[in-house]
């Protein structure tokens, strides 16, 4: 089984759209299991329902961040969420937007038909869990903008009365490999938005949501480096099945978390293709 794992990342999410065009055109690749998180999981729902060149026109017709979200109503750039609190907001932002573009653009009954496996992650802020919601999953249009739903930026998502708070998947499996690995992939192709080493950014952190992304960036590069250092230790055990790994990932950072700039995400779709050939 042949299965593409793709990470979060927001707007750099841009570098897994340019690498997939190379993957799926140029290279004529079919993925049969596609795991996602945040960014990762509406980019993965396009594809395993077959949707390459529709993924790639969502992308190119974004003008500027408020195709994504919009900034509530209170909230002033230099004071930050003080502002938000006070008037009682429960994030920064509405991605409504993105809301949106999920609902138009992710069809359910093509994801049924292609008979690929979808696993889409979310975490629950009531019990703290990971969930690895299945691409049948009747909610899934909703668990797709919950996985991309970071914590502060965005207000949580109530699915259910089992699926409370819903959030970002990458607050806990920024690259959901292991998840590949448990339903029988024995063929991976992962694709990270960031490099496997942290780049130094600026030094100075004064925007709440600005260090908010750098604190969840920095403790989730761990996790992925351990879930690929574990991969590939297990690949040298003789009682281990050997996994044909195969790491997509930019070399230098591919803009910023919520920069949905048009020459960025082309840029970084240009990065993306160049990496993955």
């Amino acid at each position: 089984m042949r299965a593409l794992v793709l990470s979060g990342g927001g707007a750099k999410g841009s570098f897994q759209v340019g690498a997939l065009d190379y993957l799926i055109n140029k290279k004529g690749l079919n993925f049969d299991l596609v795991c996602g998180v945040s960014v990762g999981a509406l980019n993965g729902a396009l594809i395993a329902q077959g949707d390459l060149e529709k993924l790639k026109s969502i992308w190119l017709n974004i003008k500027s961040r408020r195709d994504i979200f919009r900034k509530r109503w209170g909230f002033i750039p230099r004071v930050g969420p003080a502002l938000g609190a006070l008037l009682g907001k429960d994030s920064l932002y509405d991605n409504s937007p993105l809301g949106k573009l999920i609902d138009e653009y992710v069809d359910l009954d093509k994801l049924n038909r292609s008979g690929r496996i979808l696993r889409v992650g979310t975490v629950s802020l009531y019990d703290g869990r990971y969930y690895s919601i299945p691409g049948t999953h009747s909610d899934l249009k909703k668990l797709i903008l919950a996985s991309a739903t970071i914590p502060i930026a965005f207000s949580p998502i109530n699915i259910s009365r089992d699926l409370m708070s819903m959030v970002d998947g990458g607050v806990r499996n920024i690259t959901p490999l292991r998840e590949a690995i448990d339903l029988g992939a024995e063929e991976i192709y992962v694709i990270l938005c960031s490099p496997l080493e942290l780049q130094k950014t600026k030094s100075d952190y004064k925007n709440s949501i600005e260090i908010a992304l750098r604190t969840l960036e920095i403790l989730t590069n761990e996790i992925y480096n351990n879930d690929i250092k574990v991969c590939l230790r297990n690949n040298n055990r003789p009682d281990k099945k050997f996994i044909d790994l195969k790491i997509i990932r930019p070399k230098k950072p591919v803009g910023d978390t919520l920069a949905f700039n048009p020459t960025l995400i082309r840029e970084g779709m240009r990065l993306g293709f160049e990496a993955a050939e």
